[in-house]
């Protein structure tokens, strides 16, 4: 699915979609069930009994290998019997049980989210790192309710350490609470809560300990809390921290007057009249399908009041993304448009995932109306082109430029994603509007070689991402990684800070023979940067480096990745199960040539497997979607889970993946369903010739 919340079970829920409707390549299998209903599927055991069967189709090594007394034949007779026999109990294979708890032992492990980090107390010596007070938020899965259990915890990070001291306990997010929102300076808070009755949220300001004050936004002035990662990724404090701007839905239309009687009764006997719900609302569809169009607010803490941004802006266009100007004179905001300009379809289309929509900059000026006024909005002004693509606004330390992602490609070419360019416009020059962009770095022509820059693959320039006025980091794919990337935006100058090979990742697992982890830049702060890294066989980590005292090096020629320590104390952490599961687990990245088209693009495949196994495994393909994305090295419990049963899990990054160029990525519209597929099946040729994989015990 889509969103954050996937099936309580990924087993059952693929099962209650599309039944047991998996085969084997090669040769057919006899033994799975026929179709049924969606009613069907819907039943637990129905799902339970339908993935046995299939287990016991592919040769499990759960049923037929580790655990099952059965021998194969007779583990076939009796899904073969069960299946004819449709018993009101469904007989499930010895050893299923042991594996739903494997399962939930995987489903222990947390994930990472972002990672608050501020500077405290003197430096050691001049230009020496300092100490840090990080603060990791967290998520679980709560398999029984189907939901996410989200926490934080806080420690120290004394300078010249990686083990943290005086860890807090782990405090449970309160199930009231959409967001919190600290300020930059520590000193205060925003929490974003549920509103009392009529209004769509509460806004709770602390100052350290005491409770400044506490606003109900009613309904009638906004909806709820957009905060998706697309339209907007938390709040923006202005830089005197006297204002957070936010992203909201828009409060409904008006509804229709009341039909068929009366609204209320009152003391008279009469007919109760009822309401349409007014204009029809042209949603966003996918995850935003029944949601209005956000926009941008802003919270006045002086006068403790809230103000639509973007009220004199257009009704039809949806904005997001607030970014405060330098001394805090107005925001900049993105604009996406009700339709692309020049489309023959002139509906408001899908945004997940689809870097294809035209969307603008505006700059809305924001003053006073005097000593201790209130905030007021002057006259916006679109300072980019409507018709492009521009994302991620961010001022550079002194002021004067502004920096934004631009996904143009996608835009013209129409792929859901494609190659992104960083581009730059001077301030205060560009609020005006009419100022041409520059391209700070463009897309690579033709297919770079695999150690060289593929092309930026980004939506979002980190808060945090400005080390001086011209070096800026960000997260950015490369290749089946996700690295952090340096870049001067005075020269276009690239190059990574994270290592982009398992031989150059000191925190490769198994004693550096594990897979190249994928690192997140979360926080710059005292000397040091802060972040997380993810790989197919560990856990989550947070991971930390001194930055050099000039921040230039790290784009110079030759510049070298930083040296990179796992934080100890403060990462994720696993059940006995689990750690023993992983230590036995191998990837590796497979080098794929391609059998039709250009055969000079090749691509990666990913295969997680037993590191001690006997003979060829049975396999199962996992194709991303898409088709413009890629699977990078990342923590996959479903994935993990799944070899340590004793599979060979193929992860082909087929032509058309993001991550590679922009050449390979725009060779697959218009051959889709012959190139992706057939460069899956030949990462699983791959894997066979590699002795991995029994060609005839394999499935999708």
């Amino acid at each position: 699915g889509e969103g954050a919340d996937a099936p309580k079970s990924m087993l059952v829920g693929c099962l209650q979609r599309t039944g047991p409707v998996l085969g084997r390549v090669g040769r057919a299998s006899s033994r799975i069930a026929a179709p049924r209903s969606t009613a069907h599927w819907k039943q637990p055991a129905n799902c339970a009994l339908a993935w046995s069967q299939t287990l016991v189709a592919l040769g499990s090594p759960i049923v037929s290998r580790r655990r099952s007394t059965m021998s194969a034949q007779a583990a076939g007779d009796a899904a073969s019997t069960a299946a004819d026999a449709k018993p009101a109990v469904p007989e499930v294979p010895s050893g299923v049980e042991a594996e739903a708890a494997a399962l939930a032992a995987f489903a222990e492990v947390p994930t990472l989210g972002k990672v608050v980090a501020r500077a405290v107390g003197p430096a050691r010596a001049q230009g020496a790192p300092r100490d840090l007070w990080l603060t990791v938020n967290t998520a679980t899965r709560n398999l029984p309710a189907n939901t996410q259990r989200k926490a934080s915890v806080s420690a120290l990070l004394p300078a010249g350490s990686t083990q943290v001291l005086g860890a807090s306990v782990p405090t449970e997010a309160p199930a009231d609470t959409s967001l919190l929102a600290p300020a930059p300076s520590g000193r205060q808070q925003l929490a974003f809560k549920s509103g009392a009755e009529g209004c769509s949220m509460s806004l709770c300001m602390w100052n350290e300990s005491r409770l400044l004050f506490e606003l109900q936004v009613p309904k009638g002035l906004h909806g709820a809390l957009v905060n998706d990662g697309y339209f907007a990724a938390g709040a923006a404090w202005s830089p005197g921290e006297d204002a957070v701007a936010y992203t909201a839905e828009v409060p409904p239309g008006e509804k229709t007057p009341v039909w068929c009687g009366q609204e209320s009764l009152k003391d008279a006997a009469g007919a109760k009249g009822w309401r349409g719900v007014g204009t029809a609302n042209e949603d966003w569809g996918e995850l935003n399908t029944g949601k209005r169009l956000p926009a941008v607010y802003v919270l006045d803490a002086v006068t403790r009041t809230v103000i639509k941004a973007t009220a004199s802006l257009p009704a039809e266009v949806s904005f997001g993304q607030p970014a405060w100007c330098p001394g805090g004179s107005g925001l900049v905001v993105v604009g996406w448009q009700q339709y692309n300009p020049g489309s023959a379809y002139a509906k408001r289309l899908g945004v997940v995932f689809c870097y294809n929509r035209a969307c603008a900059l505006y700059y809305i000026p924001l003053a006073r109306s005097g000593p201790g006024g209130a905030l007021v909005a002057g006259e916006p002004v679109a300072i980019t082109d409507l018709g492009s693509s521009a994302v991620s606004p961010t001022f550079n330390p002194s002021g004067t430029t502004l920096a934004y992602i631009s996904h143009h490609t996608a835009l013209k070419t129409g792929t859901h994603s494609a190659t992104a360019t960083l581009n730059t416009l001077p301030w205060p020059k560009a609020a005006a509007g009419g100022v041409a962009p520059r391209v700070a770095v463009d897309i690579p022509a033709g297919h770079p070689t695999p150690g060289s820059f593929p092309g930026l693959y980004t939506t979002s320039i980190p808060d945090d991402g400005f080390l001086s006025d011209t070096v800026l980091l960000l997260n950015a794919q490369w290749r089946s990684t996700t690295s952090v990337l340096a870049v001067d935006v005075a020269t276009g100058s690239v190059s990574p800070v994270t290592p982009v090979d398992s031989a150059s990742d000191p925190l490769a697992a198994n004693g550096g023979s594990g897979m190249c982890g994928s690192y997140s830049l979360s926080a710059v702060a005292g000397g040091r940067v802060v972040g997380t890294r993810v790989a197919m066989d560990a856990v989550p980590q947070v991971v930390v480096a001194d930055l050099p005292a000039d921040p230039q090096d790290l784009v110079r020629q030759g510049a070298q990745p930083l040296a990179w320590s796992a934080v100890a104390g403060l990462g994720s952490s696993a059940p006995l199960a689990v750690a023993d599961a992983l230590a036995n687990l191998e990837v590796v990245v497979q080098s794929v040539t391609p059998t039709i088209g250009n055969t000079g693009h090749t691509f990666q495949s990913t295969v997680l497997m037993p590191r001690k196994r006997e003979g060829p495994l049975p396999a199962l393909i996992m194709p991303h979607g898409g088709p413009h994305t890629a699977i990078t090295a990342g923590w996959y419990p479903a994935y993990a889970f799944l070899a340590s049963l004793g599979y060979a899990v193929i992860c082909p990054n087929y032509r058309g993946s993001t991550g590679f160029s922009q050449e390979s990525l725009a060779s697959l519209p218009g051959k889709c369903g012959s190139h992706d597929v057939q460069d899956c099946m030949d990462a699983l040729g791959a894997a066979v010739a590699a002795g991995w994989v029994d060609s005839g015990r394999v499935g999708v």
